[in-house]
């Protein structure tokens, strides 16, 4: 080991002159840094692991709906559709599982099992019948479900959501929805009041990733860099008059889900920003924030 360490050695690619002394300190360095990338690696994935298992314990199941792909149908030409039929069909995205098939009936540890029949539809969206044949059809017509012939059984395109883990293309146009939240919102609400809930999913492209503040600048983290949205602005992401604004934040904020706003304003000094309830929709991967936005959202304002 000696004579090795002593000798010369000369790298015919690049010319570099080292000793076998300088070579054996390359080597094993290069092996610590693999053995702490490799620590590393493991650690990110616990941490991963720790924050979904945190997050299923305090919010309940949830799908990743892919917004943009949902949000393009209203743009398209000859659909028909407005934010009413978007809400109603996230709403039934909260029913797939893991295969997205919707599931529907003989609930388990509050999981519905049995596979969920065309004919549940009229229990399920809770509409007239003339409503819900209209709606199926153009959930087929838009390609939003397939029906299996034989088993009548009903399929999401994956295109819209799904269940289980999130490609990294896809995490710039995606959000969590938590089942639980979005159905007791719908359960909540009459037909009417959809269109209303339906406008909530336009501003999701403006939900901060972080801190589920109505923003510019969605991927920025630092508090003090953040661009937050106006009322006004809302009011053009919706395609409402600015001369509204004050009406719509009205009925914006006055929505409530589990006796806890949709919808928070934060008002200083002139200044203000609104954020969603991490209840029913959250993009990011940060336990801590998520916590402290779920404790903003409890707190009981009295009047």
């Amino acid at each position: 080991m000696n004579n090795f360490r002593e000798e010369i050695f000369i790298n015919k690619d690049t010319g570099q002159v080292l000793s076998g002394k300088e070579l054996e300190i390359q080597y094993f360095e290069s092996k610590e840094e693999a053995h702490n990338r490799k620590l590393e690696g493991l650690d990110k994935r616990k941490k991963k692991e720790a924050f979904e298992e945190c997050i299923s314990a305090m919010l309940g199941a949830f799908n990743f709906t892919h917004y943009s792909e949902t949000l393009k149908l209203m743009e398209t030409e000859g659909a028909e559709v407005d934010s009413a039929f978007i809400f109603r069909f996230i709403y039934l995205t909260t029913f797939i599982d893991f295969e997205n098939v919707l599931r529907y009936g003989a609930k388990f540890r509050g999981k519905d099992k049995l596979i969920m029949e065309v004919k549940d539809l009229g229990e399920v969206m809770g509409l007239s019948r003339n409503h819900v044949t209209k709606f199926k059809q153009k959930l087929i017509d838009l390609k939003l479900i397939s029906i299996d012939d034989e088993t009548g059984t009903m399929t999401v395109n994956t295109k819209y959501c799904h269940k289980g883990k999130l490609k990294n293309s896809l995490k710039g146009s995606s959000i969590r929805v938590f089942e639980e939240g979005v159905k007791e919102l719908y359960r909540a609400s009459n037909s009417k009041e959809h269109k209303k809930l339906g406008l909530f999913i336009q501003l999701l492209p403006y939900l901060n990733v972080q801190h589920n503040v109505l923003c510019k600048n969605t991927e920025e983290t630092n508090p003090a860099e953040i661009k937050p949205l106006t009322i006004q602005d809302i009011c053009r992401v919706l395609g409402y008059n600015v001369k509204n604004a004050r009406r719509i934040e009205k009925d914006l904020i006055s929505i409530t889900v589990g006796g806890k706003p949709l919808m928070m304003l934060h008002w200083h000094n002139f200044a203000y920003m609104y954020s969603i309830n991490p209840r029913i929709f959250y993009k990011g991967n940060d336990i801590e924030s998520l916590q402290s936005l779920i404790n903003l959202f409890d707190i009981r304002v009295r009047g």
